[in-house]
């Protein structure tokens, strides 16, 4: 199990996929990604600044994924990664709660939309808990 769940891998693979689906995205195209969070008859005008300031805001956790892949070692890595990966488990879980109770994303999915972080943050989190101790 080891193997399959080593530290600087999960790390690596969860700073690419927050680049591009959390912050390229998110910056690539605001005014749609607008539209499919809140509904295509209720996007006001200020509503793709917002989507771009959401996708910077999430452009340091980025860079804080990478770093700790390529700069940190053993088991700070492993312990870091576990940080990391719960106050992001639990931003990304508030954010499914919190945006449906007020009308976000409510035409999508939530598990198809905060899904599949939830699970890498998961798998970040194992990979950093079955290495804690190690050198």
């Amino acid at each position: 199990m080891k193997k399959l769940f080593k530290v600087k891998p999960w790390l690596i693979a969860n700073g690419v996929i927050h680049s591009i689906m959390g912050v390229g995205v998110q910056l690539a195209m605001p005014g749609d990604i607008a539209k499919m969070a809140w509904g295509e008859g209720n996007v006001l005008g200020h509503d793709a600044i917002y989507e771009t300031v959401f996708g910077l805001a999430w452009l340091p956790m980025a860079f804080v994924l990478f770093a700790t892949a390529l700069i940190v070692t053993g088991a700070q890595q492993a312990k870091m990664a576990v940080v990391i990966g719960a106050s992001m488990l639990v931003t990304f879980i508030a954010m499914a709660l919190f945006g449906q109770a007020n009308g976000y994303m409510v035409d999508m999915n939530p598990l198809a939309a905060f899904g599949p972080p939830i699970f890498l943050m998961g798998c970040q989190i194992v990979s950093g808990y079955l290495h804690w101790n190690d050198e």
